[in-house]
């Protein structure tokens, strides 16, 4: 019995030196590797087998972002064979762009990604993370940051769709959500969780034909639907979800980006004041450095996120 799963989905070829720093954390030979793609596959598979030359590498349609390329995935191994499961994929960049999880935490440019892959991006949070199952009734594993909510009292008509979707594929299978009136799970869909958890996803009947074309602009498909199911298959079937790893350190580093990231939302929606404030202070990246540039001239560099 192999003690990991590991199923990665690789759309950015460019990022799979990151997977792979993160992949060997694990104890050698004690995992299984599902490696996805949605071109080029000769090019990811000859990096991929450079170092897991026993790795299954597939060319998968580019649907359902990174949903679909795992349901694959998984439809394709007994889960009875192993003890944990690992998602990952490769998650681009931010940008500009801000995303706020459960109302509190915001993120930018390479934070997201690189706190999704924090239970696995050093050897000390996956150790923590292996130790923290221990526990018979944590089921899933990340960052807390990371932990979104789906209520049933939202007015979010996207939302209340996804809620609404997410119970009836559980119900197929035999599942109660519970609890019925929230959800949580972990926005982004990387983890490690216990590998039985997931069977019932694989009773599930998906084709390719039901996930749509990368369509950032439409909410309503089953992708974001998909995110509510997971977190529901941790929470009804009597588990729990955990971040057993972040330390206070993190936390006042990070609540600083947060901030500035909050601060951003509000120059975004006011763009004579987003002129004003430029002018002060802004973020620049520069290869591998980030600073704080005030009045254009001065230059503070900042602290990064880790990328091990």
């Amino acid at each position: 019995m192999k003690k990991f799963l590991v199923i990665a989905h690789v759309y950015y070829h460019d990022l799979w030196n990151l997977l792979d720093s993160c992949i060997q954390n694990l104890p050698k030979d004690s995992f299984d590797l599902i490696v996805s793609t949605t071109s080029n596959i000769d090019e990811i598979s000859s990096k991929v087998k450079e170092h897991y030359p026993k790795a299954k590498v597939e060319l998968c349609e580019n649907r359902g972002y990174d949903i679909w390329p795992f349901i694959k995935a998984l439809k394709t191994v007994n889960l009875d064979e192993y003890e944990f499961l690992i998602k990952l994929h490769t998650k681009r960049d931010m940008g500009k762009i801000v995303a706020i999880i459960d109302n509190k935490y915001f993120f930018r440019g390479q934070y997201w990604r690189n706190m999704l892959l924090s239970f696995i991006s050093s050897k000390e949070n996956f150790d923590k993370s292996l130790e923290a199952f221990k526990d018979p009734s944590v089921g899933m594993i990340n960052n807390h940051r990371l932990f979104d909510r789906t209520k049933e009292t939202t007015d979010n008509p996207h939302l209340v769709y996804c809620l609404n979707e997410a119970r009836k594929l559980l119900s197929e299978v035999g599942i109660s959500a519970n609890p019925y009136d929230e959800v949580k799970y972990v926005a982004g869909t990387m983890f490690i969780c216990r590998a039985t958890i997931f069977k019932p996803l694989q009773e599930m009947n998906f084709d390719v034909n039901q996930f749509a074309v990368v369509n950032r602009k439409n909410e309503n498909d089953l992708a974001h639907v998909m995110e509510r199911v997971f977190g529901w298959l941790v929470t009804s079937q009597g588990y729990s979800i955990a971040d057993p790893y972040s330390r206070f350190n993190e936390s006042f580093r990070f609540f600083f980006h947060s901030s500035y990231c909050r601060f951003l939302m509000f120059k975004l929606r006011h763009r004579w004041f987003s002129k004003f404030v430029r002018f002060f202070s802004r973020i620049e990246d520069k290869s591998d450095n980030r600073y704080l540039v005030l009045f254009k001239c001065l230059k503070i560099r900042l602290p990064k996120p880790n990328n091990k």
